[in-house]
This record gives C-alpha cells, structure tokens and sequence, in this order.
C-alpha cells in the first residue's frame, strides 16, 4: 500500500494501472512492502481509474519474476529486525485483467478489513509487553541490593504493577474486540480501541523493564533493550497511534472526520450557494451585529483600571492574613517557617 510520498493518505496513491484491452500496465514504486523480494506473491494497491480518492483505487495480484518487477535493498530498522522489507519497483509490469482482485472503488469494503490487521497488530504489542514483564519480574527477584533483592523496594514493586495492569488491560480489550468478530470482521472502534491501548501500553511497560533492570536493561547482553526496540514498531505500522484516535472519536460521534483539508474547503465553497449562501450571509450580518453592540457595552461601562482595587467579598466567614503579614504560630510566639 504504501509509496514514498503516500502513508496513511492511502487514497492518494500515485501508482497506476492501466487497462489496455486484456492487460494491465503498472508503473509506480511502493515502500515499506514486508516480505519484498523473498514473497512468490504480491498485491498492489493502485490507482486503477482516473478518479479522485478512494473511487479510483484498486488492488492486483503480481507474482515474483515478473518482467519490469524490481525489488530495492532490505530495509534496516531501529527494532524487529527479523522482518524482511524493501521497496518494489514498477516499470511496465504487465499482467492480466484477471489479476485484478479488487475492483475500482472497491477499496472502501476492503478497508474494514484491516480490523482484522489491528488485532494482529495488537495481539504482536501484546506478546512484547507479556515478555517484557516476565523478564522484569525474574530480574528483579534474583539481583540484589543492599542486602535484600530489588523486588523488595517499593519503587520496583510500583513500576511491576504498572506493568502488570498494563499487560492485562491490553489482553482484555483484545479479546473483547475478537469475541465481538464472531458474526464477522471485527468492529472498526474495538480494534481501534484495543490498538491504542496496546501500543502505548507496550512503550510503557518495556520503559519500565529498562529501568527496572538500571544498566543491565540497557545493555545488548540482555533481553530488555530488544524489547524496546521492537515495541515502538507497532504504534507505526498498522495504522498510526493517531488515526487510531481519530477512527475512535469518529464512531463515538458517528462519522469520519475527513483529514483533507484542501477537499473540506472545496465542499465548503460548492456548498455557499443558493440557501446556504443566504444563511451564511445572515450568519455574518449576526455576528456583526453582535460585536457593534459589545464595542458599546465596553464603552458605556469601561473596565476598572489597573489603579483601582475593587473590593472583592471574602469566600467565608474567617477573616484571611495580610499576603504580607508574615503569620504567627499560636504556640511560638514568633513568625512561622
């Protein structure tokens, strides 16, 4: 899905399919592909339709070795080392019309599908912050400091609690979002939900293991700092921290808030005709009005200059001290400290 200028934006994708009689001609470069150049099979998703947004955007199926396919070098990341991703190169890749998987305009049903991937996601930050508590919990009771292990200070016993309410905060809200799958995919605000909580949970938790663990946390001799590593990955991939905010005050309100600015102002422009125009008019006149008649209000009762000392009530009974008086001790006899 992702190219070097598009990310989240997917409906802005520039890689283009073009229908010619029985075949489709690709051009374009996609980014951040997992599995490009070991996978035998790909789907692309393109612009398969001179249409704007979503309307234009479709998905083909390509298959490894197929002339004008390229692929770039591995890409090398901060965590999740293990995952194998570079850049495909498009250059006149030609393939059936047959290997179309999803129609123009199509993409929007095939979007709730990544409620499924947000699970996944989940499930993945989940697995790093269990570990990560495992570890924590293990370390903390074999390594000693002054004389007793470091599980038995109160500061260490609070950061594994946290960890631990973390852990099962984001197991929970997973499964709730799983067993809400069973007539179907899983809802757009649980997955949501349980994304959020998980990536940042996951960052939490791994924090609290480095510095559980002091220097032995941080070091590459023990497992802790991976973990750190790797945690950051899933609050990225599969749909930003942010968005996930965003799809999530959006079902709480019951509609998706449009990130584009350019098109919301073009909608707001084609929509200031006729009716609306006139409303917006006398929106204007209101507001005009309105403001002459505060300008007036300010002049016939100006504010009290910085000279003058209003007297203000006491909020109780009791009589306050002087802000310069410096107060008593009843006992001492002298000014308190």
């Amino acid at each position: 899905m992702s190219e070097p200028d598009v990310g989240t934006a997917m409906t802005e994708l520039k890689t283009r399919a073009e229908i010619k009689g029985e075949r489709i001609v690709i051009n374009g470069v996609k980014r951040w592909c997992s599995g490009a150049g070991h996978a035998q099979g790909y789907v692309l998703y393109c612009r398969l339709a001179d249409k704007p947004g979503a309307a234009g955007v479709g998905a083909v199926y390509l298959e490894k070795g197929t002339p004008g396919l390229s692929f770039g070098k591995p890409e090398q990341f901060m965590g999740a080392r293990g995952f194998h991703n570079a850049e495909i190169y498009l250059d006149e890749v030609e393939v059936p019309v047959e290997n179309i998987v999803v129609p123009a305009g199509g993409v929007k049903d095939l979007m709730r599908s990544f409620n499924m991937e947000r699970l996944g996601n989940s499930t993945c930050a989940l697995g790093i912050a269990a570990s990560a508590l495992e570890v924590a919990l293990a370390y903390t009771q074999e390594r000693h400091q002054f004389g007793k292990p470091l599980v038995d200070f109160q500061a260490v016993q609070l950061r594994l609690a946290e960890m631990k309410i973390d852990v099962e905060a984001a197991r929970l809200l997973i499964h709730r979002a799983a067993q809400g799958a069973e007539d179907g995919l899983p809802s757009l605000l649980d997955t949501s939900v349980a994304k959020c909580f998980a990536n940042e949970a996951v960052r939490r938790v791994v924090t609290h293991g480095v510095q559980v663990m002091g220097a032995y946390g941080y070091s590459t001799a023990y497992p802790m700092e991976q973990k750190m590593r790797d945690a950051w990955l899933w609050g990225i991939g599969g749909g930003h921290i942010d968005l996930q905010k965003v799809n999530i005050a959006g079902e709480l309100v019951g509609r998706r808030f449009s990130q584009r600015l350019g098109r919301h102002a073009t909608a707001c422009r084609r929509s200031n005709t006729g009716e609306d125009a006139e409303a917006d008019a006398r929106h204007r006149r209101h507001t005009r009005r309105r403001l002459i008649q505060n300008v007036v209000r300010i002049c016939e009762h100006p504010p009290v200059t910085i000279h003058e000392r209003p007297t203000v009530p006491s909020p109780s009974s009791r009589s306050l001290p002087h802000p310069r008086r410096p107060l008593v001790h009843p006992d001492a006899g002298g000014p308190g400290r």
